[in-house]
């Protein structure tokens, strides 16, 4: 990282736990989106954000971290509190009708539309639903049939048709919100290495304040630039980490401490289903 024999750095392993990890995919946006095609949802924010962009900046911001793309409109935000690395938890909801989905995406979410369709309509049901006969017809002719139907369709119609026919068609879906909102938290607090602070009782307190409880584990991890840190890992994940699994955390952790072209913008890093949050303490 820049600078680092100079300043002191806080690393947080975060499992995603109330707020998005990534944007919502468009099968998700579908599934929990209202009847009015609005969604809901928490993202994290720098405070650097905050300052360094105007109120259009912000807005395409968060709806690029809510759904992946800046057209989410008519949003309205609302900060919810503050994470123990100083990012702002935000709220935010949006009418999703003019996203613009990636032609992948809208193949694969319409062939699940039609699948749907084709499986739950009997041959009246499905004349009524697209307007044409399809009595006599084969089940390649009437999948061709549901496809251009679908293809003229709006985009309010293609969410009101995947919640009536493809969620029901699917099998093994459960989800009712977004699993960032109910998986368990743990963290990981590291000091990078600084001879005036590292391993002092004031290092130690300022790590230990990040953990959600007094039990955990200590862990060295050194990167191959003279690069070392200290970690406290909370017990409840050490406790489900097998010896491979630490040893592939620790050179995850090097690997970004070594190089400066993994920096990220907002301090945020992907390990496993767990983030990684690297910031000034």
């Amino acid at each position: 990282m820049r600078n680092r024999m100079e300043t002191n750095r806080t690393a947080v392993v975060k499992e995603p736990c109330g707020f998005l990890s990534k944007p919502l995919s468009v099968r998700e946006q579908w599934m929990l989106c209202n009847e009015d095609a609005y969604l809901e949802g928490f993202v994290a924010v720098n405070p650097a954000e905050l300052v360094v962009n105007d109120l259009k900046g912000l807005l395409t911001l968060l709806s690029e971290r809510l759904v992946g793309d800046p057209f989410l409109r008519d949003v309205t935000y609302q900060a919810e509190g503050v994470t123990s690395f100083h990012h702002v938890i935000v709220r935010v909801r949006g009418c999703i009708d003019e996203c613009e989905p990636s032609e992948k995406e809208m193949d694969a979410i319409t062939a699940e539309i039609c699948d749907g369709i084709l499986a739950l309509c009997n041959d009246d049901a499905l004349s009524k639903l697209i307007g044409e006969p399809v009595d006599g017809k084969t089940g390649k002719e009437k999948e061709q049939q549901v496809l251009a139907f679908l293809e003229i369709s709006s985009i309010w119609d293609l969410i009101r048709y995947y919640k009536t026919y493809a969620m029901p068609a699917q099998t093994g879906v459960t989800r009712t919100e977004p699993e960032p909102e109910t998986t368990k938290t743990y963290l990981i607090a590291g000091l990078q290495y600084d001879p005036e602070s590292y391993m002092t009782k004031e290092g130690m307190k300022r790590l230990m304040k990040l953990l959600p409880s007094e039990e955990f584990e200590i862990c060295h991890i050194d990167g191959h630039n003279n690069t070392s840190s200290c970690f406290l890992i909370d017990a409840g994940l050490w406790g489900e980490l097998e010896v491979k699994d630490v040893q592939e955390l620790e050179q995850s952790v090097a690997r970004i401490l070594d190089d400066v072209n993994l920096e990220s913008e907002d301090c945020a890093y992907e390990w496993r289903n767990v983030r990684l949050f690297l910031d000034y303490l």
